[in-house]
């Protein structure tokens, strides 16, 4: 039980030590409602969420912000198929990615590193804007070894083919424990969760964020507020508790051991103390 224990803490302590893919430090998040408001097209949208995101960003203690579909560590999930360029499925085989809508400047605020080309632009956000998508390291490492991903093209919709023009660092979406499927990030003028990176206290920032959003749009419903490393140290609580309970029980044992040791000596000692005697 001890040895168990003694085994088990240190593949919790080696599992704190995972990298995530990005610096979870002073970095804010939460979940924003869609708006009631409706757009006649794209262009509409893209100049709506451009106004939203300079009034978060003016908030007092937001470093910088952005926004994604699905924030790593939460519950929520895209995937679907998709075809790659030069890449031929065998009959029935299916390539399926992880697909994540974001803004240009989510990368940055997350720290996700930027391995080749370039992360999204506000370029890349109108209607009649040139489809591009950016691909995650093990992406690229599994389809173009040799470093020359960008440029090629993908597609989930074979009339619209897309163009790769960065590659970044692999995120642990689901656990550090876990490695997730090959991503694809998609240029969005909005997400569903938006991050910030703060230069004060995290819960001060967000109050004032969720503030300045409803000044913006009262319709937003905004809810699921955390911090990253809250995230991040809230899917490791399995891990944790069971640590936790594995070592009560060996530290248990130990103290049972000890006071049966001690017994049986004393024991052996009473019955010696005659002949000590003698």
């Amino acid at each position: 039980l001890l040895v168990g224990a003694g085994l088990l803490i240190r593949s919790f302590v080696q599992l704190q030590r995972v990298s995530p893919g990005f610096d979870p430090e002073g970095v804010v998040s939460m979940r924003v409602g869609a708006t009631a408001r409706r757009f006649d097209n794209r262009d509409a949208a893209v100049a709506y969420y451009a106004t939203f995101g300079d009034q978060l960003a003016s908030v007092p203690g937001v470093k910088e912000r952005g926004a994604v579909a699905v924030l790593p560590f939460t519950s929520s999930v895209s995937w679907g198929n998709i075809n790659v360029e030069g890449w031929t499925p065998e009959p029935g085989q299916e390539l399926q990615v992880d697909q994540r809508g974001a803004t240009s400047k989510y990368f940055s605020t997350m720290r996700i590193p930027l391995i080749a080309g370039r992360f999204f632009t506000d370029a890349d956000l109108p209607q009649n804007a040139a489809p591009v998508v950016v691909i995650d390291k093990k992406f690229a490492q599994r389809f173009w070894p040799k470093g020359d991903a960008i440029g090629k093209h993908v597609w989930f919709d074979p009339a619209k083919k897309l163009t790769i023009v960065g590659v970044v660092g692999a995120v642990k979406q689901y656990g550090l424990d876990i490695d997730g499927r090959i991503v694809v990030y998609v240029p969005s003028p909005n997400a569903g969760y938006q991050v910030a990176r703060t230069s004060g206290d995290p819960s001060t920032v967000a109050r004032a964020m969720i503030r300045k959003m409803h000044e913006v749009d009262p319709s937003l419903t905004v809810f699921d507020v955390q911090t990253m490393s809250g995230r991040m140290s809230g899917s490791m609580a399995r891990q944790r508790f069971a640590t936790t309970m594995l070592g009560a029980f060996a530290a248990f044992a130990l103290v049972l051991a000890v006071v049966g040791v001690y017994g049986v000596m004393s024991n052996l000692v009473t019955q010696g103390s005659h002949d000590i005697g003698v």
